[in-house]
């Protein structure tokens, strides 16, 4: 239908009849006469033809809707009474999509046609099973693109079924991820599939959680399967990487490698100078305040007190928040250092 639609309005006068129909909403025949100029012949043609393909529908007959429709009527015509036609939601959608279609961004033609008050009123003219088919396949476009990005800004591009389920807040257990996924592995797929690798430490925590909660309920907990991107995957996963943030698509960040993010956006050297001047801003104050303690006279009660809260404040600042993000700052650096070598090494000599 929608081929037939398009193939219609590549006529340049029946398309002149549909936008007037999309500009007014309903229009009798006497009313695109006076509007376009053409013959009323083609005029009838035209409108029974968008009428079969649904881009109009037919009311019956009406007296001309418009001033100009009733300046061109003539006496006997019909008692003043004509074809009168209305838009469809077809035709409103076929009309929305012909005013935004951009052929360099094909997809992006969704966004102007998808009117959310006409997408929600249709609701209602589908059955159950259609409405929830359709709502699937957008959530499962919208998850796709979450964890194509989230095995991208892994450390080796490949990540579990449990930490791709932790990478979506949970919005699909690991199971779920795993059966959404085999949708897209195999040969034309855009993930592979293969047997998770641990090391010595993991298997030893594997083993250990066996022994103590069964075997059969730590393999319900833990993921045999680890995922990678196929060509086209990381071919997707780099578009969208170029154009969003990982949390624009729901994925939580904290799962993945901050300083490959950073990188992709440009940002990475500000972000390790930042966390150069915090971190030595907080290592000052924890030797200012240690220095300040033992140099500070017994007599002066208030000023031990502020700094033994200062001292408490800085041990655990070191022990629970510093190392984390000192690990962190360590592997920004060594990514980018990376990325500098990478760079020097594609200089021609």
């Amino acid at each position: 239908m929608m081929y037939k639609s398009l193939r219609c309005l590549q006529n340049p006068r029946k398309f002149a009849v549909f936008k007037l129909l999309c500009s007014k909403g309903k229009v009798t025949t006497k009313d695109t006469e006076a509007l376009t100029h053409l013959p009323l012949g083609h005029i009838n043609d035209t409108l029974r033809e968008l009428d079969e393909l649904k881009l109009a529908k037919f009311e019956g007959p009406s007296v001309p809707l418009t001033i100009d429709g009733r300046k061109l009527v003539r006496e006997g015509d019909m008692e003043g009474s004509f074809k009168c036609y209305s838009l469809t939601e077809h035709g409103l959608m076929i009309d929305s999509l012909c005013k935004s279609y951009d052929s360099d961004k094909p997809l992006a033609n969704l966004g102007g046609t998808l009117d959310p008050k006409r997408v929600v009123e249709s609701f209602a003219k589908l059955k159950k099973e259609e409405l929830a088919v359709m709502l699937n396949r957008f959530r499962d476009m919208y998850l796709l693109g979450a964890v194509l990005i989230s095995i991208h800004y892994q450390k080796h591009e490949s990540a579990t079924g449990d930490w791709l389920s932790s990478c979506l807040d949970g919005r699909l257990s690991k199971d779920e991820v795993e059966k959404f996924l085999n949708e897209y592995t195999g040969p034309d797929g855009l993930v592979v599939s293969a047997s998770a690798h641990r090391n010595i430490f993991e298997r030893a925590v594997i083993r250990l959680a066996e022994s103590i909660a069964g075997r059969t309920r730590v393999r319900k907990w833990i993921s045999t399967a680890n995922y990678s991107l196929r060509p086209e995957g990381k071919r997707i996963a780099l578009a969208l990487s170029d154009e969003f943030y990982p949390s624009a698509l729901g994925v939580n960040e904290q799962y993945l490698r901050p300083e490959k993010i950073e990188a992709d956006h440009g940002i990475l050297g500000r972000a390790i100078g930042e966390r150069f001047v915090l971190y030595g801003a907080f290592l000052g104050m924890t030797v200012y305040v240690w220095w300040d303690l033992f140099h500070r006279a017994l007599s002066d009660s208030l000023g031990l007190g502020v700094d033994v809260i200062g001292i408490i404040l800085s041990v655990f600042g070191w022990t629970l928040y510093m190392p984390d993000r000192v690990y962190l700052l360590a592997a920004r650096i060594v990514y980018w250092r990376r990325l500098r070598r990478e760079a020097t090494s594609k200089v021609p000599p």
